[in-house]
């Protein structure tokens, strides 16, 4: 589906204007510029419709915002509501509804189950629609929290195909047996919608027929509940990629949204995808089983070493003289004020946690919660995917060079972050690459205290985190320069009533 856009009628003598104001002589100069066909600068220059990204390229050539010159096609309302219909009204604007969406995934999951595909096509999503190019404003948004919607359905489903019972489910034979009534509810998506996209009534009202459609599948009551709860993160990770993939198709919504892509560049748009991807994580199944990491997750409490204040002269005292104090603490809450005090002088952070701990569950938990408060920058690099040796920030660039989501080095000159928590986890993983891996593990955690000093030298730029089991963490206790820098991960206690 192409877009155009046009310039509107009261802004066309401005835009002709634009073209001898930047030294082109005539259309056909400024076309040969462009390599563009001068009958395509000729329709932008007169108000006739352009192909969506020839006209961004001719605006910027002449210095325009393409978003103030471009014909709306309706005015948003004064409360800032830009739709407000019932579902049925909606989708049949884009002539599909959520019954057909149900049968296309049930053909293609008794594919999946037959062995005929390997994984849920996101092919499928788009052949459900049969969409005029001439829609309006609401009509898109619509259509992009539609196929948001079942990709983030489609996925949430291939994730956990191995809970679904193997036998042949006939659609026309369960559909009687599904609630649509949400069919008939109201939608209302406002200007701010992409604030919160994972409060979409949507994603609330399609939970009845989700959950009555995997039970049919052979899910219990509990794995139907688990799965739709992990539906809204899918949904906003789903968001990203559907506008990402299909931009052009949704550039007029820049004008009556309020959204990320409207007001950011490539490298923050970047940075959405990767938030949201971190969010999706721990959603993710576990263990094969229709829970994720959120919904089992229990903040853990650690401790750090507090020295005690005695008569004796502080610096006259060597290490095994002094005292120390374990105090408790609930350990995101502690980190999230770590976070906030801004202190370039306490930028580095060590949890260490026996194996099974919960180390990693709370560094993805962390990093997830992070992003979702859009507070800071979140960088989570497992250390078994990660080549420490040499210099960090070069290592950092390497391991985001070939990232789908952040391809820049974030340390690095002019690209670097004016804010960012990085999390390194699974220390330990260094240590067990080979006999030299102690030596490796060392040489890191020093890189790291040299690198963050380094970095923020007048003002805070990057904070670290990195967690490892207790015997690594131990062997380089002569590294790390205060003994409030390590949080030691308690176990958690049941009650025995």
């Amino acid at each position: 589906m192409g877009r155009s856009l046009q310039v509107e009628a009261r802004h066309i003598d401005f835009v002709k204007s634009k073209v001898k104001l930047k030294g082109f002589p005539s259309q056909s100069a400024l076309a040969m510029e462009l390599g563009l066909s001068r009958a395509t600068v000729n329709n932008f220059l007169n108000g006739k419709p352009v192909d969506y990204l020839n006209f961004v390229e001719i605006s910027e050539k002449l210095g325009l915002s393409w978003l103030e010159i471009s014909l709306q096609d309706e005015p948003i309302r004064e409360d800032g509501v830009l739709v407000k219909k019932k579902v049925f009204a909606l989708n049949s604007e884009i002539k599909v509804n959520f019954k057909d969406l149900f049968k296309a995934l049930t053909k293609a999951l008794v594919e999946l189950k037959l062995g005929n595909i390997a994984k849920l096509p996101g092919d499928i999503i788009d052949a459900l629609y049969s969409v005029s190019l001439d829609l309006n404003s609401s009509t898109i948004a619509w259509l992009l929290i539609f196929r948001s919607l079942s990709r983030a359905i489609f996925s949430l489903v291939d994730d956990n195909k191995e809970l679904f019972a193997y036998e042949y489910k006939n659609f026309d034979a369960i559909e009687e047996v599904i609630e649509f009534s949400l069919e008939e509810s109201e939608i209302i998506i406002n200007r701010n919608f992409f604030n919160r996209p994972k409060d979409l009534t949507i994603l609330k009202e399609i939970e009845t027929p989700f959950k009555q459609w995997l039970k049919l599948y052979g899910l219990n009551e509990s794995q139907a509940r688990s799965i739709c709860n992990r539906l809204p993160s899918y949904f906003v990770f789903a968001l990203n990629n559907e506008w990402r993939d299909h931009e052009p198709e949704y550039a007029q919504l820049h004008k009556h949204l309020i959204t990320p892509f409207t007001q950011v560049g490539n490298r923050e748009q970047s940075w959405l995808r990767y938030s949201a991807w971190l969010q999706k994580q721990v959603d993710e199944p576990m263990f094969s089983e229709a829970f994720g990491l959120r919904q089992v997750y229990v903040e853990p409490r650690a401790y750090y070493e507090q020295e005690i204040e005695t008569n004796k002269d502080r610096k006259s005292r060597n290490k095994a003289e002094k005292e120390y104090q374990k105090v408790v603490v609930y350990l995101e809450t502690y980190l999230d004020n770590w976070l906030e005090k801004e202190n370039k002088d306490d930028a580095v952070k060590i949890i260490s946690g026996d194996p099974g701990a919960g180390k990693s569950s709370f560094s993805k938990m962390f990093a997830s919660r992070q992003v979702e408060k859009s507070n800071i920058p979140v960088l989570f690099i497992p250390l078994h995917h990660f080549e420490p040796t040499g210099d960090l920030v070069e290592a950092i660039a390497r391991f985001t060079r070939d990232d789908e989501y952040l391809s820049y080095n974030l340390l690095d000159g002019e690209l670097k972050e004016s804010r960012l928590l990085i999390i390194f986890d699974g220390l330990d993983e260094l240590s067990m690459q080979g006999k030299l891996g102690a030596e490796v593990a060392r040489n890191f955690i020093n890189e790291v205290q040299q690198t963050v000093s380094r970095i923020n030298y007048h003002h805070i730029h990057l904070q670290v985190i990195i967690s490892g089991r207790p015997i690594i963490i131990s062997s380089n206790q002569s590294l790390i320069r205060k003994s409030e820098q390590i949080l030691h991960n308690l176990p958690y206690f049941i009650p025995e009533n």
